[in-house]
């Protein structure tokens, strides 16, 4: 009697100290998804996950481990965005095989005498590899099917972006990664004050073409 009570006992404390590490394990994959730290689960796939935005900063950032023995590039594209799949590329950045921290803004342009926003606008990509390199990109941006970066209504900035998230994401290595994809919306004013200035609205999709900015990974061996 006792025997077998010791051997429950034993066992009720493992199954206690297999259900403490497991939640161990989980709040720890939690905190590292919060701080942005990739887990390498699996060295021969692409993972990519986006970083808390720091506070009243516009700068998007993307920490992403590229596996060893490939090329890759971020390429990106102004040119009219797809809802779903790639664009024809209008620039790359190399990308070194390993961790890289990338980093994405964009801003608009302001007219010098009048200080108001343009129709035209700045994407910045800046990328940091694990080796202490450095390179990015400035593109200009601008209108060329719809208002989306001076809506007329708005008077400023009107589109959707769809990125990857807080969590890591992975991705064959031979497969292209979309980090963002910015593509413009119709706004449709709902309201609007005495003076014609629209005060609330809704946002509507935009059938092809649709300008916007999107940028992806892609091995190019």
């Amino acid at each position: 009697m006792a025997l077998a009570l010791g051997i429950w006992s034993v066992r009720r404390q493992n199954v206690r100290l297999r259900e403490r590490t497991e939640t161990l394990e989980s709040e720890n994959a939690k905190y590292r998804n919060e701080l942005g730290i990739l887990e390498i689960t699996d060295p021969s796939q692409i993972h990519a996950i986006r970083l808390e935005r720091k506070t009243g900063s516009d700068v998007s950032q993307y920490r992403v481990y590229l596996p060893k023995g490939r090329a890759y590039e971020l390429k990106y594209s102004y040119a009219p965005i797809p809802k779903t799949g790639l664009p024809k590329p209008t620039g790359s950045i190399h990308l070194s095989p390993g961790e890289s921290l990338i980093d994405f803004a964009i801003e608009p342009q302001y007219d010098h005498k009048t200080g108001e926003t343009t129709s035209s606008a700045t994407a910045e990509l800046n990328i940091r590899g694990e080796d202490q390199s450095h390179s990015g990109a400035t593109i200009g941006l601008s209108e060329h099917h719809n208002d989306w970066i001076r809506n007329k209504e708005t008077g400023g900035f009107f589109y959707e972006r769809n990125e990857i998230g807080r969590k890591f994401e992975l991705s064959a290595a031979d497969k292209p990664l979309v980090l963002f994809r910015i593509r413009a919306k119709k706004c449709i004013p709902l309201q609007r004050n005495a003076s014609g200035k629209a005060t609330s609205y809704s946002a509507e999709e935009i059938a092809e073409p649709c300008d916007g900015f999107m940028a992806w990974i892609e091995v190019i061996d």
